[in-house]
């Protein structure tokens, strides 16, 4: 049943579709590798939305609503993947040019395997309805040993990873363009952590669509900005 949390995924949805159609205009513009990688973060961010607002036409602990669950876990732990991506990639390419790429890209490597396991095992371990909050079914899945916390520890590791990524970029950036992109990104990103975070705790899923969306908003405008001529 369609709740209040739901319609906030439906603004959420609304609002990345905008994003993400800026990013695909501005990428065609000026055929900008990062542009394009950051296109698909919010791409995956808006699957992310979107399978959140789907979940609210399905009656809880119906094969239909643990798809859409498990979707959107799926969206979940590849939005942080994708991107590290972004993030990553000037940074080896800078890396290249001393012949010190290696380590940077064995760590990239690590998180996309990481991603790919938590993706896997959400896709093949039995789903536990636990509770319901603003109409929204809340699950759990658990493989064996390896329990829910466990495998949520895998997208939150990479957003931590992410965000400290974000945190050198603003640091290392002399210019103040780039410094206040980073910073905005590294502010996006933080408001997503929180919005993900919550969701373990009941009684405050209702403001995962909200810190969300404002996350989201925040890191395109920083991706979108157009330096100085």
């Amino acid at each position: 049943m369609l709740g209040l949390l739901h319609y906030f995924f439906l603004v959420d949805t609304t609002v990345t579709v905008v994003l993400t159609l800026l990013l695909v205009r501005r990428y065609v513009q000026q055929r900008n590798v990062l542009s394009l990688l950051f296109t698909f973060v919010m791409f995956s961010s808006l699957i992310f939305c979107f399978l959140m607002f789907s979940r609210g036409f399905f009656e809880a602990n119906t094969d239909g609503s643990i798809l859409v669950y498990r979707l959107s876990m799926i969206a979940t732990i590849a939005t942080p993947a994708l991107l590290s991506v972004f993030l990553f990639y000037p940074w080896i390419l800078e890396k290249r040019q001393a012949g010190k790429a290696g380590a940077t890209k064995a760590v990239l490597l690590l998180l996309w395997v990481f991603a790919f396991v938590g993706m896997l095992l959400v896709s093949i371990s039995p789903a536990v309805l636990t509770h319901e909050e603003y109409s929204l079914d809340i699950y759990s899945v658990s493989f064996g040993p390896i329990s829910y916390t466990l495998i949520l520890a895998i997208p939150v590791l990479t957003v931590l990873i992410n965000a400290v990524v974000i945190a050198r970029m603003a640091v290392r950036e002399s210019e103040k363009f780039y410094r206040t992109r980073a910073i905005l990104l590294l502010l996006g990103w933080l408001l997503i952590l929180a919005g993900e975070l919550l969701l373990l705790v009941p009684g405050y899923v209702i403001l995962n669509p909200i810190l969300f969306g404002a996350g989201v908003v925040m890191m395109a405008a920083a991706v979108l900005r157009r330096a100085p001529v």
